[in-house]
């Protein structure tokens, strides 16, 4: 299994694997931009918000045959973690679908529990659930992993 460190950041994104590393100089901050409409996080803005993601993902031109595993040290993954993960050090496919889809039915519970840092959280969650489809990642884990 292949491992990919990332790094989603509100002015940057980065994915390093043992094959590349690849710096987007887009952050989380102007997908929300782009994606949040009218400061609703709706289904809408979810829908732009993926589409978004998935442009982004297609520039690594990774492998999706290559099973990954990835690794971040990001706050925000600290944060859903303990929200929707009861502060697991790993997320499966599994687990963070089915809180993906807990968040997106009780979105205005978790948009008032995550309060002024709720649309960051939620866009990085939407984030990391492409990266998973996208990119073939089986797990993620919370820390740091040598390449």
């Amino acid at each position: 299994m292949q491992t990919i460190q990332f790094h989603l950041a509100a002015n940057q994104l980065q994915f390093d694997t043992t094959e590349q590393q690849c710096v987007f100089q887009i952050g989380l901050k102007q997908l929300m931009e782009k994606s949040i409409r009218r400061a609703h996080f709706d289904d809408l803005a979810i829908e732009y918000l993926i589409y978004a993601i998935e442009e982004i993902l297609e520039q690594l031109k990774l492998e999706h045959r290559v099973e990954r595993i990835g690794i971040s040290q990001d706050a925000e993954l600290k944060t859903l973690s303990h929200v929707l993960f009861d502060d697991s050090q790993i997320i499966d496919r599994i687990a963070l679908e089915a809180a993906f889809n807990q968040m997106v039915e009780r979105k205005e519970y978790y948009l008032n529990l995550l309060a002024q840092d709720a649309f960051i959280v939620l866009s990085y969650f939407v984030f990391i659930r492409e990266m998973m489809h996208h990119l073939n990642i089986v797990y993620i884990e919370l820390g740091t992993k040598a390449l």
